[in-house]
């Protein structure tokens, strides 16, 4: 459980995350979000925030759930994507 110091912070780096999956499919936001600068000035768990943020439609099946890493974030996302677009 974040404290109220820690949501704080993660609410304006949330603000300032210049990624977003507009309109290019996972595989494409996953590739310019790994190979963003933002990807290299981060910790782990923020990066898991600031992709979460990023993506549309995908964000919302993937609900409430919790991940323990940025890649089971990224298979997750890749395999909502697909139940989606089939």
């Amino acid at each position: 459980m974040f404290s109220l110091f820690e949501e704080l912070i993660e609410s304006a780096l949330l603000a300032e995350n210049p990624i977003k999956q507009n309109s290019s499919t996972v595989d494409e936001y996953i590739d310019f979000f790994i190979n963003h600068d933002v990807y290299t000035k981060h910790d782990a768990t923020t990066l898991m925030f600031m992709f979460r943020d990023g993506l549309k439609e995908i964000r919302k099946a993937l609900g409430k759930m919790e991940f323990s890493t940025l890649e089971e974030l990224i298979e997750s996302a890749q395999e909502a994507e697909e139940l989606l677009v089939t």
